[in-house]
């Protein structure tokens, strides 16, 4: 349908397609993801910090991790909001993925299934919850090391 405004109002197809573009992401971003491994192999050739703020340039204030099979209930209680799209993360049922999701004033403005073999990030933040790990903007820069298979892990 295509929106008409007529005498000041909008129909409802014009309701319809602004609500679908209000929406947001419903998808991993494929085009971050590549991003985020390009900027972590190079952090790693050239010795330096990964710096996720330069590889997703896009307004966003915190960026939440979470670990293979996370279960939805948990992300939201994370998040402190709902975030139905959380059903769709390759995360809830496959653990080759890592579930990066960046947040702008409490509302999810970008995810990522990000492939662990691109830079692991199990061994960042507390042990004891391994699952979820919260950064900054300012904070999400990463020491890339390669570990004894060959992977790439990041750390603090």
């Amino acid at each position: 349908m295509i929106a008409r405004i007529t005498g000041g109002r909008c129909t409802w197809g014009g309701i319809l397609l602004l609500l679908a573009v209000s929406v947001g992401c419903t998808r991993s971003d494929e085009k971050s993801q590549q991003a985020l491994a390009a900027e972590i192999a190079k952090a790693q050739q050239q010795h330096r910090f990964a710096d996720f703020a330069q590889a997703v340039p896009i307004e966003w204030d915190t960026l939440f991790m979470f670990a293979p099979y996370t279960e939805r209930r948990r992300i939201e209680e994370q998040l402190g909001f709902r975030w139905p799209d959380a059903d769709r993360a390759a995360t809830q049922n496959n653990d080759m993925f890592w579930l990066f999701v960046f947040v702008k004033d409490h509302r999810v403005v970008r995810w990522v299934d990000f492939v662990r073999a691109d830079g692991d990030p199990i061994n960042l933040g507390d042990p004891s919850r391994s699952w979820s790990m919260r950064f900054t903007r300012n904070e999400a820069k990463f020491k890339v090391r390669v570990d004894k298979q060959g992977r790439r892990v990041l750390e603090m």
